[in-house]
């Protein structure tokens, strides 16, 4: 089985390694990587999930990203690429060390246990939840696999193409919540 995985990554050209600088931080896991050919890659950090955009904790991510990768020269090693055309690898940056690692321990990203089984990665995730650290502040952190999913539009409002309002009931008699793209109100339900 290893044989065969070896073989298969040898055969697509993974893994190798490239070196630059990060010009732009695209959020908590995605960055632009300037070579010194002046080659520009997007690389996505393996093994690790961080907030998306209107996430709590998302802007947090992206700045906590910068400031590792700022000034820093960087080792990438490419393992993969992923259906956009990013090239998923670990990321080194000089002095702050593994920045996959790191952004985990901070608390500022999930192990994305999907993609990953790397046991340094899953206890740098344990260290920050008993920490309580960045995100794991939060009383329940959505992962954003989960907030992804929950974005993602139902058939009635891709067959509509609007907003699908969500209607809840509520304890007080003849009233609902109805929760939309608008926000938030009661209104009084209708006898039947």
């Amino acid at each position: 089985m290893f044989t065969a995985l070896l073989l298969l990554l040898l055969l697509n050209g993974y893994p190798y390694t490239l070196t630059g600088m990060a010009v732009k931080i695209k959020d908590g896991d995605t960055f632009v990587l300037l070579t010194g050919k002046q080659e520009t890659f997007t690389i996505r950090l393996e093994g690790i999930d961080a907030p998306e955009k209107g996430q709590d904790f998302y802007k947090a991510s992206k700045n906590m990203l910068c400031r590792l990768l700022q000034q820093n020269p960087l080792t990438v090693k490419v393992i993969s690429k992923d259906r956009y055309g990013r090239l998923i690898a670990r990321v080194n940056a000089g002095d702050h060390g593994d920045i996959n690692f790191a952004m985990i321990r901070c608390g500022m990203a999930w192990h994305f246990k999907k993609y990953s089984s790397e046991v340094l990665l899953a206890d740098a995730e344990i260290f920050a939840k008993t920490h309580k650290t960045g995100l794991w502040k939060m009383q329940y952190p959505i992962p954003p696999w989960e907030f992804r999913q929950q974005k993602k539009p139902t058939p009635a409002k891709q067959a509509s193409g609007k907003q699908v309002s969500q209607v809840f009931f509520c304890k007080r008699p003849h009233q609902s919540v109805i929760i939309s793209h608008k926000g938030i109100r009661q209104r009084p339900l209708a006898l039947l």
